[in-house]
């Protein structure tokens, strides 16, 4: 079962790269990341998070001219490697079974991070003065998603193995009962999260429940 990269720390010393390096970039990108993550959206400075890095203001804002756009491009960063590893599940010859069960557990692990947490309550506590934030997040995060989600499923309709159905309702639907209440607890941090065991009876149930559902029991071989 491939797992999330867990973010990187960036250290506070002198790193030397090429001018235009994509490592430079990505170097950044993880100094914004932690900034954001510890002193939320308002309280980030481009000027602090360019002293931290030994970096001007001129290297962010050649690369991000504003700090909504940095904000973006983390957020785009993240999705981009869960995306990775949604395709390469999805492009396996496993069953529907198995591939709805490798992401149900990628989801759940996703979701109960540490990271993921953060970001999102940093998101519901500065929306009011940052209303685009949660756009910006759904667009790139959850929407896209449940895009590759629902993309799977209309090759699975086509294949013969699932039934006809409106896709991206029913991928909304899958994942709504995969992570609802563990979402709900962890945003609200009123219980510890749930253990391993847990979390796979949850993929369990929902995946068995999406199969009652919708797999044909007479797919074409």
């Amino acid at each position: 079962m491939p797992t999330l990269p867990k973010p990187r720390t960036p250290k506070k010393k002198v790193t030397k790269f090429a001018r235009n390096s994509p490592d430079r970039t990505e170097f950044l990108l993880d100094v914004a990341t932690r900034f954001f993550l510890e002193k939320g959206y308002g309280g980030t400075s481009i000027n602090e998070m360019a002293r931290y890095a030994h970096a001007s203001k001129e290297t962010f804002y050649a690369r991000f001219p504003t700090k909504k756009d940095l904000f973006r491009a983390v957020i785009i960063r993240r999705s981009h490697a869960s995306s990775v590893l949604a395709a390469a599940l999805f492009s396996s010859a496993s069953t529907v079974e198995e591939t709805l069960t490798r992401v149900g557990q990628l989801s759940l692990q996703r979701l109960l991070s540490d990271d993921t947490i953060a970001m999102q309550r940093i998101i519901a506590m500065e929306s009011r003065h940052f209303p685009e934030l949660p756009q910006i997040f759904y667009e790139h995060d959850p929407r896209n998603s449940l895009n590759i989600l629902a993309a799977y499923l209309e090759t699975q309709v086509a294949a013969g193995t699932l039934y006809p159905m409106d896709c991206y309702l029913v991928a909304r639907q899958f994942v709504g009962m995969l992570v609802f209440e563990y979402q709900m607890r962890a945003n609200l941090g009123v219980e510890p999260k749930p253990t391993e065991e847990e979390q796979a009876y949850q993929v369990k149930g929902s995946v068995e429940f999406f199969l009652r559902a919708w797999a044909r029991p007479d797919p074409p071989r």
